[in-house]
């Protein structure tokens, strides 16, 4: 998704951070009827970005994550 540039402070100084792109995805497949497994991906690109802003510091997003689940359904 796309995020566009953003303040954190508005009033001088200004403090604001880029806008950025971050892509995800996710894959499942049906092993048997009641079992399932699933790939989710999020950053793929591995993109820089700030997740939260606060008027004095800000807090960086996460890399590249995956996460591998397989899940049964009784």
């Amino acid at each position: 998704g796309y995020l566009a540039e953003r303040l954190a402070k508005n009033s001088p100084p200004v403090k604001r951070v880029d806008d950025y792109w971050s892509f995800d995805a996710m894959v499942e497949y049906r092993l048997t009827e009641n079992t399932l497994i699933k790939l989710n991906v999020t950053n793929i690109t591995d993109e820089y970005y700030i997740d939260q802003l606060h008027p004095w510091h800000v807090v960086p997003g996460p890399g590249t994550t995956t996460v591998l689940a397989l899940n049964t359904v009784f």
